[in-house]
């Protein structure tokens, strides 16, 4: 790692748009971007991740470092640097997340029939256990975007915070430190709403 007086040049220098120490920089960097991302996105990467596109978050992260770190305030530009880029990634993975359900819930209908004689649907042949990316609860979710009052009226005032933060695609481990609740806690949490959710699911079988 560049030591901190040499450091401090090599940004006095980028801001001066010196090119070739804006690369020396990001080269001293690379272990600590992908540290970053490997942190927010557990391994293997899932398939619908470009690494490259992560990457390039944490390199926008790394800039804007660059631009708004004030050594005078006295915090390490490498902890300062860690946690721009660590924000900018999981700012990336929220509004991929976000993305992802809206695409679900307008791709297919979990109300399609499935079987001739229409007692089956999409809903009904969905068995799995799969917790934190069950797509059926993505896809109760972005149902209930225009039912939040009614929601709200249903659910405790923790499953309500619960409920907002997952929505915006916060992990089971950002909840519970948020909230002070173990990742057990937050998902029997999340199981409840779901319940509450496919209750609302079924008597509105509108979409």
């Amino acid at each position: 790692m560049i030591q901190d007086v040499k450091e401090i040049e090599l940004i006095e220098r980028i801001k001066a748009n010196d090119e070739e120490s804006l690369q020396e920089l990001i080269s001293a960097y690379q272990r600590i971007i992908w540290s970053v991302i490997y942190k927010c996105v557990h391994f293997p990467i899932p398939h619908d991740l470009d690494k490259q596109d992560l990457y390039q978050e944490a390199l926008i992260g790394l800039m804007n470092a660059i631009k708004h770190h004030d050594p005078r305030f006295g915090v390490l530009f490498s902890s300062f640097a860690s946690k721009c880029i660590e924000n900018e990634v999981r700012s990336y993975l929220r509004k991929h997340r976000s993305q992802n359900r809206q695409m679900l819930n307008q791709a297919v209908s979990l109300d399609m029939h499935v079987s001739e004689d229409e007692q089956l649907t999409l809903l009904d042949t969905i068995t799995s256990s799969s917790k934190e990316f069950d797509p059926v609860f993505k896809a109760d979710i972005a149902w209930v975007k225009d039912q939040i009052p009614s929601i709200q009226e249903q659910l405790s005032e923790t499953e309500w915070k619960v409920f907002q933060k997952y929505h915006l695609g916060y992990t089971y481990r950002e909840i519970g430190k948020q909230f002070d609740l173990t990742d057990k806690d937050v998902d029997n949490t999340i199981q409840k709403i779901k319940k509450k959710i496919r209750l609302m699911f079924d008597t509105h079988r509108s979409l």
